[in-house]
């Protein structure tokens, strides 16, 4: 098939002397005006409008018209096309709905969701819109009312067959077939049970195979925890590497005045991800490395099309270079902790305090028992909290549009503890 080249030339031309189609069916309501708005303020003209000469030299517009519209009075970029009538009603008519034809990688979506943030109000809200358009948006917690679970959704449904603590350290016959081409192993180390699990796996199958435990200090980790995992390396034999974000994490929070989201963990990836990647991009070949995380099914955003070997977007687009394998990824929780009971690895002590994760301590994600018990153990870093809930607005901000104040959690977290404690003694009562 010969394809036309029909694109004449680029000219700058001043906006209001473009003439609208006048079969342009699109409708442009304000919300979608004052994001454009946003955008151009805050990037500018990237892409060209698009429009032919008529036989007066008028130019008449087939795409682009909100954009004349919003800045009348400036020269904007635009590509003269050759079309005659027909053809140039024929694109106005496909151009919007053929784009709207392709699908979505909601990894990705959401990755790149994670690293986008605006200062002005009407881009910021559009972004907020777009994880529930695109099904990014996590399912209601049954357990804990009205909060935050992301480990809902259909990605766990999908699992046929998940292992039990005799076949957790089992290597699959494909999988092992790769990972014995790589030289180089790497496993992103949170301390938390998940990735200690991991870690184990790796050392188990692989004891002769140089392995690094990448831990990224955030800034905001538990007191201790990186004694912990350096401790967690030296038993198990792998190099301890600590990394650290670019940006410093109350700056950053206090710039962009509001809490993370916790629909698709922008904190994560500016704070754990980014700075994970760029170490590995700087120290290993891809080709000869592979990489190990803790992801689970049971904790995938809604909608997640993951599986055990999916590619770490964060890497950018040498991602699937590195091979990448999540030996948790069909395991339940239960499982897991059975598995590490029978190791008699050291678990973080802080899980003795009633924390359920090692994730930051202030991190708007924390459910009750998790507050409850920072309450109570660090009750400096708990109003250091409340201090920034002054600023920033509750630190749940997300459950139903209204959010939960850190003192709610708190008292949750209290009544969940009371409620398993009655349970537990109603148990052991003869």
């Amino acid at each position: 098939m010969k394809i036309r080249d029909r694109i004449k030339e680029l000219r700058r031309v001043k906006a209001a002397e473009l003439r609208p189609h006048p079969k342009n069916w699109r409708m442009h309501p304000k919300a979608q005006q004052d994001a454009l708005r946003g955008v151009l303020a805050e990037v500018g003209y990237a892409d060209a409008l698009l429009a032919r000469e008529l036989p007066d030299g008028s130019l008449e517009l087939i795409d682009g018209h909100l954009r004349a519209e919003t800045t009348p009075e400036q020269e904007v970029p635009v590509l003269i096309v050759d079309l005659n009538d027909d053809e140039a009603a024929k694109l106005l008519a496909v151009h919007d709905p053929l784009a709207a034809m392709a699908e979505t990688d909601r990894d990705v979506l959401a990755d790149l969701l994670a690293e986008v943030e605006s200062d002005n109000d009407a881009v910021q809200q559009l972004l907020n819109e777009i994880p529930a358009e695109f099904g990014l948006l996590p399912e209601e917690d049954t357990t804990e009312p009205t909060s935050f679970r992301p480990g809902a959704g259909a990605l766990k449904d999908r699992i046929s067959h998940w292992r039990d603590d005799k076949e957790f350290f089992d290597c699959p016959d494909k999988v092992r077939q790769v990972l014995t081409a790589r030289t180089r192993f790497v496993v992103l180390f949170s301390g938390g049970k998940d990735s200690l699990t991991t870690l184990l796996w790796v050392r188990h199958n692989f004891p002769d195979i140089e392995c690094y435990a990448v831990f990224s200090d955030t800034g905001v980790e538990f007191p201790g925890i990186g004694g912990y995992v350096a401790e967690i390396c030296e038993l198990l034999g792998a190099n301890h590497v600590v990394v650290k974000p670019e940006t410093e994490w109350w700056s950053w929070l206090r710039k962009k005045g509001r809490w993370p989201s916790l629909l698709y963990r922008e904190c994560a990836q500016k704070m754990i991800h980014a700075p994970c990647a760029q170490w590995v991009r700087a120290n290993c070949i891809p080709e000869q490395t592979a990489l190990f995380t803790g992801s689970r099914a049971e904790e995938a955003v809604r909608g997640s099309q993951k599986t055990d070997t999916s590619s770490l977007t964060s890497l950018g687009r040498d991602a699937d270079k590195y091979y990448h394998f999540a030996p948790c990824f069909n395991v339940k929780k239960a499982v897991l902790d059975q598995v590490l009971r029978k190791s008699g690895i050291p678990l973080w002590p802080g899980y003795e305090e009633g924390f359920v994760r090692t994730a930051c301590w202030c991190c708007p994600g924390q459910c009750g028992l998790q507050a409850a018990a920072l309450d109570d153990h660090y009750p400096g870093l708990a109003n250091e909290i409340r201090k920034w809930e002054k600023l920033l607005g509750v630190v749940r901000p997300e459950d139903h549009g209204t959010g939960i104040s850190f003192d709610e959690l708190v008292t949750r977290g209290h009544r969940q503890r009371d409620r398993a404690y009655r349970i537990e003694t109603k148990q052991q009562s003869p």
